[in-house]
């Protein structure tokens, strides 16, 4: 049986393929273009939710991003430091059911291959736009079904589940990228925190990549 009594949304075991920032599906294609163009107009802090042992925190932090990242494994915290100990302090251990930073803190929030892994993933994304300014992005990444027999994911939504929540959480869901070619039912949401929520203005758009054949 799996061990969940250190952390109320990620197990003990290490999920080394998405510590490594060289194999995170889609972040190419789809995050770095929109983190970019955020840069250039002026966004500056960034928020890495559920930053594991910081591989994708340290790229960010050389495109030069002012990035702080969470975890709730001590652990992931110290590899990091040990890995980069002129970042130090960059990743912090924490819940992100009660983040430790004040309202509207950042500018971005990336929460890539984590919102699966939290006990309360509707009250986690209110807490993720509660550190967003106005006018703020949000970037979540779900993984797909082919996760669905991992131990260690507490929801395995289709693509349309966090389209639903993202609403409920008030935030203004600007684009879907379908990535179900590449794993079926997985996708990258872009929403950005308005006074008012409303997802159903919601932009689907298929990210398409050359697969070489199997066999």
């Amino acid at each position: 049986m799996t061990d969940f009594t250190k952390s109320p949304y990620w197990s003990p075991m290490r999920d080394e393929h998405s510590n490594r920032f060289e194999t995170i599906l889609l972040w190419k294609e789809t995050a770095e273009p929109v983190l970019a163009a955020l840069q250039t107009a002026g966004a500056t802090r960034l928020l890495d939710a559920g930053c594991g042992t910081g591989q994708l925190l340290q790229a960010l932090v050389a495109k030069g991003w002012d990035a702080t990242g969470l975890t709730y494994q001590a652990s992931e915290v110290a590899a990091f430091n040990q890995r980069c100990p002129d970042l130090a302090g960059r990743a912090q251990q924490a819940d992100l059911h009660a983040i430790p930073f004040p309202d509207e803190t950042f500018d971005a929030v990336v929460c890539w291959d984590v919102l699966e892994h939290t006990m309360a993933p509707l009250h986690v994304l209110g807490e993720l736009r509660r550190v967003t300014k106005p006018g703020g992005t949000l970037i979540l990444f779900v993984p797909g079904e082919e996760w669905i027999e991992c131990a260690y994911h507490i929801i395995v939504p289709n693509i349309r589940q966090p389209v639903h929540l993202l609403f409920l959480a008030q935030w203004h869901i600007d684009q879907v990228y379908d990535g179900s070619s590449i794993q079926p039912q997985c996708a990258v949401y872009f929403s950005t925190k308005a006074d008012v929520g409303n997802g159903l203005e919601v932009q689907f758009k298929a990210i398409r990549r050359n697969v070489e054949p199997t066999g």
